[in-house]
């Protein structure tokens, strides 16, 4: 997604939770009215999570577990986010200046052998569902039968590890960068222990995904003690 695109669902979910105050509401809730995202967005919706919680904009209430339907997280606005809103202002400078941090040199190598680590253990990927992440940011990708009848008839390796490599590698700067924020968004839902050294590669180390917050005992009294109940 480019820094437009981000900003736009970005700033029109931040004026929703405005709006909504009183509940916490997931991306789906707002932009879909809806409480299930659609499979268009569902990876999308989980790379825009990651947006709000770096840049502190929101409070994590709950998800990325049973809480939720599907592990969606639910939010509550910062003050930061509220910010934004009360002053009209947009977030898009935020995701152009990150943009400039983010398109310095990545070891891409580097991050490919740890993402494999992980996605070859614990939170093993098949070919399948890896195609389908990477489909996300370059729809020329075809299907999983076709990709590897394809590398076959080149007398190319099939092995998960080489033609997992091959995908990212013909991938531009920018569509990497996107494929691996997907990623790390999706794996912080199954292995969130296991991701400091890939987070390392791209400089974000811990503080990619916020902790929970403690709730404002402020809201209504039924919302609070609902809260709390998540957060235990």
């Amino acid at each position: 997604m480019t820094p437009e695109e981000k900003s736009i669902y970005i700033d029109t979910f931040l004026k929703g939770l405005v709006e909504e105050s009183s509940f916490p509401s997931s991306l789906a809730n707002i932009l879909e009215l809806s409480r299930m995202p659609s499979d268009g967005n569902r990876l999308k919706f989980k790379m825009l999570e990651f947006e709000l919680e770096r840049l502190g904009l929101v409070q994590l209430i709950r998800g990325r577990d049973n809480s939720t339907l599907g592990g969606q997280c639910e939010y509550l606005i910062s003050d930061i986010g509220l910010d934004y809103v009360m002053n009209n202002k947009s977030t898009l400078e935020l995701f152009k200046n990150h943009e400039k941090i983010s398109m310095e040199k990545v070891n891409w190598t580097k991050a490919y052998n740890r993402l494999f680590k992980i996605i070859d253990g614990s939170a093993r990927m098949t070919g399948s569902e890896f195609l389908n992440v990477a489909r996300e940011v370059d729809d020329s990708i075809p299907s999983y039968q076709k990709y590897i009848d394809g590398r076959r008839a080149e007398d190319k390796s099939t092995t998960r590890r080489d033609f997992y490599w091959d995908v990212i590698d013909e991938m531009t700067e920018d569509q990497k960068h996107e494929f691996f924020e997907i990623m790390i968004s999706d794996l912080e839902k199954k292995v969130p222990d296991q991701l400091d050294d890939l987070k390392a590669v791209f400089g974000t180390g811990d503080a990619v995904i916020r902790k929970k917050a403690v709730p404002n005992k402020d809201m209504p009294e039924e919302i609070y003690i609902d809260i709390l109940r998540t957060l235990h």
